[in-house]
């Protein structure tokens, strides 16, 4: 079938990563390890083995979190030691450091925009930078737990972040407002904001797939079974579908509303899946686990369930979305 494995070559890294980030424009992944070093790879087709471009160790701590600039340029990190890192792709030097930019370990990074990154950390906080200045811009802390994803709502222009709490905070950080969703039964690992900025879906600890829609934040509108251990990241493909990676070693491909589980995508016989990362063109997922491996899977043209242009998909459910 067309769930293959690519033809990328799987990278053994020499130490456990939480986290992946993919280049938006090239062959070039970077992984976050627990032993605080960002190795940095260029892809090849089936090469032997990938090239290591360069290794960051900037870190006190382990590395919990890494991610590209929206044009590639720099590569920031983030993790224990409570400092985000910005690193030169180009050369593999550091190029700015905010050595205590949070007061707990820092566990979520995302780039908002050109201009902006926000991170979240182990006691609840969330913060919001101007990468030029290096200042924060907004912060919140009305979070009780850890948070463990943030992630931009394009279309509303607003971040979306959710916690150990149990709840997700809906922040527009512009305006400086945060409105918290009701507490979920269980913690919100992983999220992913879908269907045009209508619906964000939630991966929980105990497997199930909580779906808000956007605005509605007094409960969940939904909720998918069907995972059968917790769903610790989530990346969208296309608007209508989410992969998931478990800990259960198995990555899925989910379509959600209607709600179907298409197929296992990949795995990592049986170790927990620790982050999953999409290529700028939504060819290739990269996937990283307990295992110590990076692995890559062929994902192309699997965005839409139903091959149809994307914004068809609406018209041919006929009313099923306005009648929600």
């Amino acid at each position: 079938g067309p769930l293959t494995m690519s033809d990328f070559t799987s990278i053994q890294l020499p130490n456990l990563a939480f986290d992946l980030a993919f280049h938006p424009k090239s062959r070039i992944v970077a992984a976050g390890t627990i032993t605080g070093e960002v190795l940095v790879y260029g892809l090849e087709h089936d090469a032997e083995k990938n090239e290591q471009l360069f290794k960051a160790n900037y870190h006190t701590d382990s590395c919990r979190q890494v991610t590209f600039s929206t044009d590639g340029a720099l590569l920031y990190s983030a993790g224990a030691d409570r400092g985000i890192q910005a690193t030169d792709v180009a050369t593999g030097k550091a190029v700015g450091t905010m050595a205590a930019a949070h007061s707990a370990a820092i566990n979520a990074l995302h780039v908002v925009n050109e201009k902006t990154l926000a991170s979240g950390d182990d006691d609840g906080v969330v913060k919001v930078w101007d990468v030029r200045t290096q200042r924060c811009v907004a912060e919140y802390d009305e979070h009780a737990d850890y948070v463990s994803t943030i992630r931009t709502c394009e279309q509303h222009n607003e971040l979306v972040a959710a916690s150990g709490d149990g709840t997700l905070s809906i922040m527009d950080w512009r305006n400086k407002k945060i409105e918290l969703s009701y507490q979920l039964e269980d913690e919100p690992l992983s999220l992913a904001i879908i269907k045009r900025g209508t619906r964000v879906v939630c991966g929980t600890q105990e497997g199930a797939l909580g779906i808000y829609t956007w605005g509605k934040w007094d409960d969940v509108t939904d909720r998918m079974l069907g995972h059968p251990a917790s769903v610790d990241c989530i990346i969208k493909l296309g608007e209508d579908t989410v992969v998931t990676g478990s800990s259960d070693g198995f990555i899925r491909l989910v379509d959600i509303l209607p709600h179907r589980i298409r197929g296992v995508l990949g795995e990592h016989q049986g170790f927990p899946i620790e982050a999953l990362e999409l290529s700028g063109d939504e060819e290739i997922l990269a996937s990283c686990s307990h295992d110590k491996v990076v692995k890559f899977w062929n994902v192309k043209g699997l965005g839409n369930a139903s091959g149809a242009p994307s914004g068809s998909g609406d018209a041919a459910s006929g009313g099923f979305f306005a009648d929600l």
